[in-house]
């Protein structure tokens, strides 16, 4: 029952702070889990985000022999670490002094900033995203988000471009647990085509017509002008 109870908690635990990373809106349902799980509003934090050669599984298990007491959370493919207090010092140490028992199963790493208010997590989370694919387009290991140089500053103006013209459509998903962002996402990366958004996303080109009706009515913008889809 105790061994249960654990689980339960650690599950419980991880569950906030994946809703911490990519929810923060909703801070009021999460904070009061972790502060109850011992861990300070105040405190110091930092997301690292890992791809690895082996599974997810196979990865968190790596890790949590390196650093016992390490939050990880599998999340879109990626082996999040989520660094607190004394384990930031701790991840820096296995990253200079134990670099290969890390590296020879990871693929790419990008490390975010220090923050020191849970409310800001996801800003950190964002960033060591960020990071990793910089890592991933430049061939390079490790990338900390604080070495990115002119990469921040594109960075800072990618987000806030993403906030002033995205945040719509991401908060009506979150509250109507819809697709229209993804569906959005799919329909530009392909020409603005509906017939092969139907294909990508197996789903109806009926239903693909009708979120782009509703995105358009959400956003609205007009999806045919080319400067507003650039």
């Amino acid at each position: 029952m105790m061994l249960s109870q654990q689980a339960l908690i650690d599950n419980t635990l991880a569950l906030s702070f994946e809703n911490a990373l990519i929810s923060p809106e909703y801070s009021e349902s999460y904070i009061p889990t972790i502060t109850q799980g011992g861990y300070d509003k105040d405190g110091n934090y930092c997301v690292v985000t890992i791809t690895s050669k082996n599974s997810t599984e196979m990865t968190k298990k790596h890790i949590s022999s390196l650093l016992p007491k390490c939050n990880i959370i599998n999340h879109n493919n990626y082996t999040i670490l989520v660094l607190y207090n004394e384990e930031i010092a701790e991840f820096k140490n296995i990253l200079e002094e134990r670099k290969r028992d890390l590296t020879d199963y990871v693929e790419n790493v990008g490390i975010g900033s220090s923050i020191n208010d849970l409310i800001d997590l996801h800003k950190s989370y964002r960033e060591s995203v960020f990071a990793h694919k910089v890592a991933t387009s430049t061939n390079v290991k490790i990338q900390y988000f604080s070495d990115l140089g002119l990469f921040r500053i594109f960075y800072e103006i990618l987000e806030s471009i993403a906030k002033s013209t995205l945040s719509s459509i991401i908060a009506y998903d979150s509250i109507h647990n819809s697709e229209y962002f993804e569906t959005l996402k799919v329909y530009l990366n392909h020409g603005s085509s509906i017939l092969e958004t139907a294909l990508i996303m197996n789903t109806h080109r009926n239903t693909i017509n009708y979120r782009m009706r509703k995105i358009r009515e959400i956003l609205g913008k007009d999806l045919d002008d080319p400067q507003y889809i650039f």
